[in-house]
């Protein structure tokens, strides 16, 4: 890529970040160009992540690029809230189709929270597009846990269940919501990988089955 071409690029990606800023003067403008070439630099030499505090964004949002879900930029969204996110997959051909989607968010210089989103709005292949996203799902705990671990993930998303566990010093959880009560057969399927809350900020919600 020229050097040219790589300043445009820089240059869209800098005036889509401003959408959150109120740029009322000349100061912040150049107040945000300089945060903004900062992060390109940070970017250039991100820091190592400790396993406790998440994830480094710059490896995060690659975990699943080599299934179809390549995410944007790890651009901020809201003060010290960043995150990422994927096109959709889609999961068959149909006009509805089934499909994924893959996101990541946490802070500036770490990701604490990992989701794989399966949407079913074509029940008569739902059971197909529940295998995909139960062999991503897999594929996503490998990427985000160096050791191989085990858990019984795929029978509660087979079961339409939703459950949590620790695994690895993480919480793993399954969340399925049915739409319009589950009478008509359509649904989504959350797995989300998260960093566990301190004592006191809240942990497995009732009601939930566990993962073991």
């Amino acid at each position: 890529m020229s050097s040219f071409a790589w300043r445009v690029r820089k240059l869209h990606r800098w005036a889509h970040s401003t959408h959150l800023q109120r740029l009322t003067s000349k100061d912040k403008v150049d107040e945000s160009i300089s945060a903004f070439q900062s992060l390109v630099a940070y970017e250039a030499n991100p820091r190592d992540v400790p396993p406790e505090q998440g994830w480094a964004p710059h490896l995060a949002k690659e975990f699943m690029a080599e299934y179809g879900l390549k995410t944007g930029h790890y651009n901020r969204v809201y003060e010290d809230e960043w995150s990422a996110s994927s096109t959709y997959l889609d999961l068959g051909d149909g006009v509805f189709p089934n499909r994924v989607a893959y996101y990541i968010s946490g802070d500036q210089f770490a990701a604490d929270c990992l989701k794989l989103r399966l949407t079913v709005s074509e029940p008569d292949e739902a059971d197909a597009a529940t295998e995909q996203f139960v062999a991503l799902s897999e594929a996503l705990l490998a990427k985000a846990f160096s050791a191989g671990v085990s858990t019984n993930l795929t029978e509660v998303i087979r079961g339409g269940q939703s459950g949590e566990t620790e695994v690895a010093g993480k919480l793993v959880a399954v969340h399925r919501e049915n739409w319009q009560a589950g009478e008509d057969g359509r649904f989504d399927v959350t797995v989300k990988l998260t960093v566990p809350p301190r004592a006191g900020e809240g942990g497995v919600e009732d009601g939930s089955v566990a993962v073991p």
